[in-house]
């Protein structure tokens, strides 16, 4: 069906009655299924307490159970215990704000924090047992943790390139990420 008008009034580009088949202007965006910040603040806070339980509490769990079998480690728990809260709301802030330009520098700003969870642990990086006063084991795991630090340098970079994107080009990621 086409539509037809008697005189040049109300005829433009985009103009077309409602019984005509053509879609409305809007039908070439994407539909964004975006979750409500509700949501996401709710997942968040899940995602959260499970990354406190696998890298706080397990941790420390752990070492109070190795411990009594006369395995020591320089590991403070405050540290752990510090770092680990740091790393898991920043986690939490980095889901919620997904889909704002905020994604970015938080995503830079949690690397930040992995890279120097890592280069607090370095030093300490020790594992010991002893057994009778003359059997003594230790392992460093310093330079595992040093080839760790390669991921959150990735991070740090990836955050930087979604700031940029996020201000050079609005909503691109946001289409992409998020459409039906």
């Amino acid at each position: 069906m086409t539509a037809t008008a008697a005189s040049s009034e109300n005829v433009g580009t985009g103009y077309a009655p409602r019984s005509a088949d053509v879609p409305p202007p809007a039908a070439d965006r994407p539909v964004l299924l975006i979750p409500s910040l509700g949501r996401r603040i709710a997942w968040a806070s899940v995602r959260a307490a499970l990354l406190l339980l696998a890298i706080v509490v397990l941790p420390w769990y752990l070492l109070q159970l190795v411990s009594g079998f006369g395995v020591g480690t320089p590991i403070p728990f405050l540290g752990i215990a510090v770092l680990g809260v740091a790393f898991a709301g920043l986690g939490a802030a980095r889901y919620v704000s997904r889909p704002t330009r905020a994604f970015g520098p938080i995503t830079v700003a949690a690397s930040i924090v992995s890279v120097v969870y890592l280069l607090y642990l370095i030093p300490i990086a020790t594992i010991g047992f002893q057994h009778a006063d003359n059997v003594s084991v230790a392992i460093d795991f310093g330079r595992f943790l040093r080839y760790c630090l390669i991921a959150p340098l990735f991070g740090i970079a990836a955050g930087a390139v979604t700031t940029y994107e996020d201000f050079a080009r609005p909503r691109e990621r946001i289409n992409y990420e998020y459409s039906l």
